[in-house]
């Protein structure tokens, strides 16, 4: 019986990566953003739109890495095989701890509609003036999804100055943090990265869990930087997709990269 029921979450896995485009965004949800330490931490990976979707339970056959970094150094992201929530961390000093997710492929077809709404949510212009000049518009496309995922944690309550480095995820947003926590009113910079080398150009979301649809979306500068202002308390997402012309057995490569964490109230 537990055989079968890994076996359903795996296929249920497989389906979620894969998914509708429609579903802009894969996501760490930690249990908190902030605790203290020797403090257990449950994180969910979830898919969907605007802070709501289905759980992806973890599925060990699609991570290439699942990653913690903070005061002691870095190291595996433990859970069970199956489970939701996919992982657990227990951090025991205080300190700022930064939680990396990265999938392997998947390969999926999406319906033409579907995908031509798609590049023109996620600012992917340059990729439908492809389609148009190659005249497959209005056909479905084979696409190869890649997701990465980023949360922030605050262990402890005292305020620190922190720096962070790249964890060395395919696509990643590395956050530029003067101090943490952050608060109402303040503005966070953001650098987006692709295989090590800053993304020029790229359309970046920033929105709340408290006003998903009030989204900030702007393009990245030649350094790969962005900025927001964080008008609301509570969790927050970043996200971009990048799209590259795929290698012959795929349309499309596609790279999907998230950074959540939480803003408290000034």
């Amino acid at each position: 019986m537990i055989g079968n029921q890994r076996a359903a979450y795996f296929l249920w896995g497989l389906i979620a990566l894969a998914g509708d485009a429609c579903a802009h965004e894969f996501w760490i949800e930690p249990s908190a953003y902030q605790v203290q330490p020797d403090q257990w931490i449950p994180l969910r990976l979830r898919i969907g739109q605007n802070f709501s979707g289905e759980y992806f339970p973890r599925s060990s056959g699609l991570i290439r890495d699942f990653i913690v970094e903070g005061p002691e150094g870095t190291s595996q992201v433990r859970g069970f095989e199956g489970a939701d929530p996919a992982g657990y961390i227990l951090p025991v000093s205080s300190g700022l701890y930064i939680v990396g997710y990265q999938s392997l492929p998947y390969s999926s077809e999406v319906e033409a509609a579907t995908f031509e709404r798609y590049l023109i949510e996620e600012g992917l212009e340059s990729i439908a003036l492809i389609r148009q000049r190659e005249g497959t518009v209005g056909q479905p496309a084979m696409e190869h999804f890649s997701r990465s995922a980023k949360a922030l944690l605050q262990v402890g309550t005292e305020e620190f100055r922190v720096s962070t480095q790249p964890m060395n995820l395919r696509i990643e947003l590395l956050p530029d943090l003067k101090g943490f926590p952050l608060r109402t009113g303040e503005r966070i910079t953001v650098q987006l990265f692709y295989e090590g080398e800053p993304l020029v150009g790229s359309l970046v979301s920033a929105f709340s869990k408290k006003n998903p649809l009030a989204k900030q979306m702007t393009r990245t500068d030649n350094e790969g930087r962005v900025t927001f202002r964080l008008n609301d308390s509570g969790p927050w997402q970043v996200k971009s997709v990048h799209m590259l012309p795929g290698d012959g057995t795929v349309d499309w490569e596609s790279f999907w990269a998230s950074l959540t964490f939480e803003v408290q109230r000034e």
